[in-house]
């Protein structure tokens, strides 16, 4: 529950332009303001009049006023410009921003003079998302800017936007539109970039704001914890707004919404903590009446609230609308990533242009509307265009030349990858829904040549153009084998090892790709050093021909079947039966080494030592490096796996890994009605920690176990049944959850949660 979502994309805004407004009143000069921000850029008269006074440079410059609110209030101001702007020389109004900041306000509904479009706009600005239209008013003259503004915004949340020029008789209405929700108290911003020819270009006058509202610093003479109001957002969300600051710490947020269930989505306004977003999967039906209940909610005076709310949807679908807008789903691979030219240097019989190309594997036409290409993890929305049953598709970036072959269709992309790494990236496909239905890792390019897929793997096209866009792919019976460069020493590491298997199951040893691209393993193998130095019981992998990709896992084992068989975070497609040398579950020197020069690439001495002090028997217990660039040889860079791991993730990221946290936390148990279990989720500082975890009634009574000295990865989740200490279901009721972390190195930790037991 970090940040309120404000739901822009769905305003319901119309613009209306060309309307005459009689008789608008031009406002005084306003000499009392208290400008925050870059004061060293702009000259502020006693007049009220802010002139832009920065250094001959390229730069911005912002001014700022505290105490903005945005529900009835209404702003106004002169602005003059010696031209119209440019993407490096405009002005931009904001309204109201939940922070006084141009480049990072948080949400903010921005007043856009000038730019590329040289009209007056109105902008949704998010952090480091383009900004989104909310309309468009009309175009301005060519040449200097001398322009009037006023905004209001009502108690019904309508802004209209207003705007007189020199050669107007009177006020023009730009456009309105409706804001769905309330929003805080927030800054008022006045945003000048500008070239350093533009760098004394800008004039604002008469700036007026109707109405500021200083938040109280006292709030203890408001009495308890209350409702002031409730705003249907959309078909699936709803806020609340509270009369004071919602303690997250102490409050346990359990909201239930009548013919939906439990609200798991639920975010609060970080700044005001006085606002609540409930969003859910299930949309409501128009004109039908909902009852939100909620409980545990504590202000910071340590006031309760619960209660509940009656509301009739005004923005839910028709029974019609919920029919035809039900979520296709789609199978894993039933669209692929099926052929990638990254580098296309040297081509001559295709354009000298960088593709992707799609594949569509199933006997059904498909629609790409709202699908999306993620490059690494760069997210670009395809257009709407239908993919033909057993079809090929290629993406490439607009503006550039493409060949398509045969029957084959291009998609061109303003927002395609500028470059693809010749390296090697990891691509993927996600549906409508979100759901990832591709993801590969296309090796280290070769010029002028393309990759082209075979089931899980990649070879380089054997087709004389260098690649088939659009058609099907070459032979690959035709493929000389690939030329490497050389695994240089530490690109790849030793990342999880298994001496002592479970009775029937087998060692492995596990190598983590850190060097930023893909890399073979045909001229490696694998040994143990002896005391004096020399090799033993060596083991080539020239076998492998696949190559592991960037930040990617290969496990190398005797039996596969003796891995597969025994761990529940496991990739089959991961594993590769060498001769992989004994290894001995005390201690034992394990190397990674170049085979035509004997280079050592990583090596490791590792010891049964090194497994948590909490593990008494190391039978079936991976060790598992805990920072991927830490030192190979370092005990304190390497744990037991985790117990809910299942004590191995061979081929998976590691349980015991670096945190990604530097606060030790946990969240409320969350509870999933289809598998009728409660899923705490865990989030450590550092690996090593064991837990120990129970239930409490609302007497103090200890009432289940979830866990007892259970070893934790850094991060992870404990599920419980629901089955309290006599075996039968807890009633329906409010429990306390008691989680306690403990460390080797003495450490402890201990955290309390209220929820709902359904």
């Amino acid at each position: 529950m970090k940040h309120l979502l404000f739901f822009i994309a769905f305003l319901l805004s119309f613009c209306i332009h060309g309307q005459l407004i009689s008789n608008f009143p031009v406002l005084k000069e306003h000499t009392s303001y208290l400008w925050q921000g870059d004061l060293n850029k702009y000259a502020i008269e006693e007049n009220g009049i802010i002139q832009l006074n920065a250094q001959q440079v390229s730069s911005e410059a912002t001014l700022y006023l505290r105490d903005n609110p945005f529900i009835n209030n209404e702003w106004s101001l002169l602005l003059k410009s010696s031209n119209t702007g440019t993407a490096y020389n405009f002005v931009r109004i904001y309204l109201w921003s939940e922070q006084p900041n141009a480049v990072n306000p948080g949400h903010a509904i921005v007043v856009r003079i000038g730019y590329t479009k040289n009209n007056i706009s109105l902008y949704h600005q998010s952090d480091g998302e383009k900004m989104e239209v909310i309309f468009e008013g009309r175009n301005l003259p060519d040449g200097p800017v001398e322009i009037q503004l006023k905004a209001t915004v009502d108690e019904n949340r309508k802004l209209t936007l207003y705007s007189k020029l020199p050669s107007d008789s009177d006020f023009i209405k730009e456009g309105q539109c409706i804001f769905p929700t309330d929003l805080p108290v927030g800054y008022f911003m006045l945003h000048s970039k500008y070239t350093a020819s533009n760098s004394k270009s800008k004039t604002f006058g008469n700036v007026h704001i109707a109405r500021f509202e200083t938040e109280k610093e006292d709030e203890k003479e408001e009495e308890g914890l209350y409702l002031l109001q409730l705003n249907e957002v959309s078909a699936q969300s709803l806020t609340l707004r509270f009369n004071r600051a919602i303690n997250e710490e102490n409050s346990g947020f359990l909201f239930h919404l009548s013919q939906i269930g439990d609200i798991e989505d639920i975010m609060i306004d970080e700044l005001s903590r006085k606002v609540i977003l409930l969003s859910w999967q299930q949309p409501l039906i128009k004109g039908n009446r909902y009852t939100v209940y909620w409980a545990d909610l504590y202000d910071d005076n340590g006031n309760e609230n619960s209660g509940n709310q009656t509301f009739t949807s005004i923005l839910g679908h028709s029974e019609n609308e919920i029919t035809e807008t039900t979520e296709i789903t789609y199978d894993y691979g039933s669209v692929i990533i099926n052929e990638v030219m990254a580098d296309p240097n040297g081509l001559t019989q295709l354009p000298q242009t960088e593709y992707v190309e799609l594949h569509n594997t199933t006997p059904s036409p498909i629609s790409l509307k709202n699908w999306k290409f993620i490059y690494d993890t760069k997210e670009t929305l395809l257009s709407d265009q239908v993919l033909p049953a057993n079809g090929y598709m290629v993406l490439y970036r607009a503006g550039r030349n493409i060949h398509i072959d045969n029957n084959g269709l291009q998609m061109p992309l303003s927002q395609f990858p500028m470059q693809l790494a010749n390296g090697g990236k990891g691509l993927a496909l996600a549906d409508p829904g979100g759901y990832e239905i591709d993801r590969m890792y296309y090796p280290k390019a070769k010029s002028g040549i393309s990759w082209e897929r075979n089931g899980d793997d990649w070879y380089l096209s054997t087709d004389k153009r260098g690649g088939t866009p659009g058609s099907l792919n070459s032979s690959i019976e035709e493929v000389d084998e690939i030329e490497n460069e050389p695994v240089e020493p530490k690109m790849l590491v030793w990342n999880e090892i298994l001496p002592d298997p479970f009775t029937g199951g087998s060692e492995y040893a596990e190598l983590y790709n850190r060097s930023g691209q893909s890399l073979p393993l045909s001229d490696l193998s694998v040994a143990i050093r002896k005391q004096d130095g020399s090799f033993y019981s060596a083991a080539s992998l020239h076998a492998i021909k696949a190559t592991v990709p960037e930040e990617g896992y290969v496990v190398l084992t005797r039996n596969k079947e003796g891995v597969i068989g025994f761990y529940d975070q496991v990739s089959d497609k991961n594993i590769y039966e060498v001769k992989l040398p004994v290894l001995a579950n005390t201690t034992s020197t394990l190397v990674l080494y170049r085979t035509s020069d004997g280079t050592v690439i990583d090596e490791v001495s590792y010891s049964s030592k090194w497994h948590s002090p909490g593990i008494k028997d190391h039978k079936g217990v991976a060790l598992e490096r805990i920072d991927p660039q830490g030192e190979s040889n370092d005990p304190a860079n390497w744990s037991s796996a985790s117990s809910y791991s299942g004590f191995g993730t061979p081929g998976y990221s590691n349980s015991q890994k670096k945190g990604n946290s530097n606060t030790t936390h946990i969240d409320a148990p969350l509870y999933n009605k289809e598998t009728d279990e409660y899923l705490i989720s865990y989030y450590l500082n550092e690996a090593g920690y064991n837990c120990r975890a129970w239930i409490y009634n609302m007497s103090g009574m200890r009432v289940a176990e979830i866990a007892n000295h259970e070893l934790l990865g850094t991060n992870g989740a404990l599920l419980w049944n629901g089955i309290g200490n006599n075996g039968s279901r807890l009633k329906t009721g409010i429990y306390i959850l008691y989680i306690e972390f403990y460390h080797p190195n003495g450490q402890t930790k201990q955290f309390k949660k209220v929820f709902l037991v359904h």
